[in-house]
Parts: C-alpha cells; sequence; structure tokens
C-alpha cells in the first residue's frame, strides 16, 4: 500500500461518512431525550462515541510523521503508544448495550437501535483506524511482523475493555494514576469474567477485521 503525505480522498471519504452517521445519532439521541424527559443516553454516548474518535486522528498524526522522517521517530512512538492506548474505547461502546432499558413513552426497539447505531460507529471508527496502523506498520516491519503485532495487540485491547467497562478505568488513567491502575489490573483484572471478555472481544476484533479486509480486497479487485 501507498501512503500519501496527506488525507487521500478515500480517507476523507471514510471520515465524512461517519461523521454523518455520528450526526445522525445525535439527531435521533435528542429526539429520544425530548421524548422521554431521560436525558442519561444523553450525558453518555456522546462522549463515549468522542473517544471512540480519537484514535483516528492518532492513526493519521502516526502516518504522517512516518512519511516524514521515513524512522521510528520518538514523536511517532509516544503517537503509536497513545493509539494503542485509546483503541479499546472505540469497541467499548458494545457495552453500552447493558444501559439498554424501556423508558416510555420511546418504544424499546427506538433505543436498541439507538445503542447498535452509537457500538457499530464506534466499531467501524475503531476498525478504521486498526487498518491505517496496520498499513503503516506493514510498510516499516513487513507483513509478518506487522501480522504477529496485530494478533499480540487485539487480546490487549480487549483486556483494556474488560478494564474500561468492569474495572472503570480510563485510557489517561496510565498517565494519571498508572500504579493504582497496573495494581487493580493484576489483582482484579485476571479472573475467569476478564478471560472471558478478552477471548470474546479478540475473537470479535479478528473476524470483523477480517472482514473488513476482504471487503477492501473486493473493491481493491473491482476497481
Amino acid at each position: 500500500m501507498e501512503l500519501s503525505w496527506t488525507i487521500s480522498l478515500s480517507r476523507f471519504r471514510v471520515l465524512l461518512l461517519l461523521a454523518g452517521l455520528s450526526a445522525a445519532l445525535g439527531s435521533l439521541l435528542l429526539l429520544r431525550c425530548y421524548l422521554a424527559h431521560d436525558w442519561w443516553y444523553a450525558l453518555m454516548l456522546p462522549w463515549n462515541l468522542v473517544l471512540a474518535f480519537v484514535p483516528l486522528p492518532l492513526a493519521l498524526q502516526a502516518e504522517r510523521i512516518a512519511l516524514r522522517y521515513r524512522l521510528l521517530k520518538p514523536g511517532l512512538l509516544l503517537t503509536m503508544v497513545a493509539w494503542a492506548l485509546f483503541f479499546p474505547n472505540a469497541p467499548y461502546l458494545i457495552t453500552d448495550i447493558k444501559h439498554l432499558h424501556h423508558v416510555p413513552p420511546v418504544p424499546l426497539w427506538f433505543d436498541a437501535t439507538l445503542l447498535f447505531g452509537f457500538a457499530l460507529t464506534g466499531l467501524l471508527a475503531g476498525l478504521v483506524s486498526l487498518y491505517w496502523m496496520h498499513s503503516l506498520a506493514r510498510e516499516f516491519w513487513g507483513n509478518r511482523r506487522a501480522n504477529a503485532a496485530l494478533l499480540a495487540y487485539l487480546p490487549l485491547a480487549s483486556w483494556g475493555i474488560f478494564l474500561g467497562r468492569e474495572l472503570r478505568w480510563n485510557s489517561w488513567d496510565v498517565l494519571v494514576r498508572p500504579h493504582f491502575l497496573v495494581w487493580d489490573a493484576l489483582t482484579r483484572g485476571t479472573g475467569l469474567k476478564a478471560l472471558a471478555m478478552t477471548i470474546e472481544f479478540s475473537l470479535l476484533l479478528g473476524l470483523s477485521y477480517l472482514v473488513l479486509l476482504s471487503l477492501i480486497h473486493l473493491r481493491t479487485k473491482e476497481d
């Protein structure tokens, strides 16, 4: 894959579609809050979606630095680490489905669709950023090492989703409260529930990413 210095038309189109989908979901969310007089979703879902979008500019920034210097500069490594820390926030939106509850007069199917829409948008944003970072890794390390890094990272990202949902840690706590985070992760984040959630999300992310790669490959062959 040949990388460009600027945001390509295809990348811009993807970002525009994700922004449009987010705007549509925001409109549905406002309608839901108006009808139900319940603002709980409005306090939770938009913020989680913002966090889900953070990996996208980080991936683009990593690509920009890499193409400028063609070396693993400290700035590139820091950007890659930041991306790795924030990426779990994207698929994390899937777990917000646990908040589904019936608030009359809004139909339950409306809330289910709304939560699914936010979860899908977060997952798509994450997979797109993962593809950009994977492409960058292939550019530097070759296919074999990049694929190995991907296989090693997905379980860590999935474990990060568990730490966020069940233990209530945030990505920035790595800098703010690193000792507490590490202690809590090692003492409460290694049980059967953590293992099950890690395996489940690893499979979901891995298979979803393979579907994305297949669609991109199909599109490339058709073009």
